[in-house]
């Protein structure tokens, strides 16, 4: 399956995408494998990143958080 993949790229298969597919992003492909006929496979794009508590906060500093140049 490796021959089936971008270069640099992880190629999985369905089995393993579905453990996988709740913490990294994939894309959908589907491959001909020799002796197997055509089989759907994932490429992975990026891990899953949670929205951290500092970026839903707002740009400018709170008053008197310190970061002040007075």
């Amino acid at each position: 399956m490796e021959s089936h993949a971008p270069p640099g790229a992880i190629q999985v298969t369905e089995r393993t995408y579905r453990r996988l597919e709740d913490g990294f992003v994939f894309e959908r492909r589907t491959v001909v494998v020799k002796g197997k006929g055509e089989m759907t496979t994932y490429v992975l794009l990026a891990e899953w990143t949670a929205p951290s508590v500092a970026r839903t906060r707002s740009a400018s500093p709170a008053p008197g958080d310190g970061n002040t140049t007075e």
